[in-house]
């Protein structure tokens, strides 16, 4: 009948409209993936040309996730990022955080910064602690990377998580619990929705 002719059109073009609508995601994703994969090798290739943060190769990890692109700095045993105790960014920290300030500053997409610590505490009666330490060396990672280009506005969170999120949980302590992370927040395409900023 033509009821039953006109049901089935519909069918099929509701199959194709949602055969492009995968399609176009699909695309989407693909561009996401390459113009963060090109930050990345960005930020790798200037790293490895310096011969003073070259060693610190090892210490600046990369994540891309449904989230966008997250690098990570560091401490380790051999080498911090941070002097013990303190916000102040190491000369090298601080250049290898400029690196990163230019290769995301011309992406017009919001950044997110998070200070972690390991679970060595100030000391009884202390009022400075891991909360206030982490939240300070996310602002001093902000302010460098606004030194660079990133402007304010683009800052969706600048959060410190002291310990509460360890990089090696079965060792709180662990050097490497200390770090940085830089979130550039490109959501996936296949996610249909915003980021949700996570605690990475």
């Amino acid at each position: 009948s033509s009821e039953e002719r006109a049901e089935a059109e519909q069918a099929l073009q509701e199959q194709a409209l949602a055969g492009q609508a995968l399609a176009d995601l699909a695309l989407a994703e693909a561009e996401r993936r390459e113009q963060l994969g090109a930050v990345q090798d960005l930020i790798e290739q200037a790293i490895a040309a310096d011969p003073e943060l070259a060693e610190l190769q090892d210490q600046i990890r990369f994540n891309l996730s449904n989230d966008g692109l997250e690098i990570q700095l560091v401490d380790s045993a051999r080498r911090a990022m941070f002097a013990l105790g303190s916000a102040e960014l190491d000369a090298r920290t601080r250049q290898v955080v400029r690196l990163v300030g230019r290769a995301i500053a011309g992406i017009e997409k919001p950044v997110a910064v998070y200070g972690h610590t390991d679970a060595l505490s100030f000391g009884a009666g202390s009022v400075y602690t891991n909360w206030e330490l982490s939240t300070d060396r996310a602002n001093a990672t902000r302010r460098a990377l606004e030194a660079e280009g990133v402007t304010s506005e683009r800052f969706a969170r600048i959060t410190g998580l002291a310990d509460s999120d360890p990089l090696i949980p079965e060792r709180p302590d662990a050097p490497e619990n200390r770090r940085i992370g830089i979130l550039l927040v490109y959501p996936a395409a296949l996610n249909g929705q915003d980021a949700i900023i996570r605690r990475n």
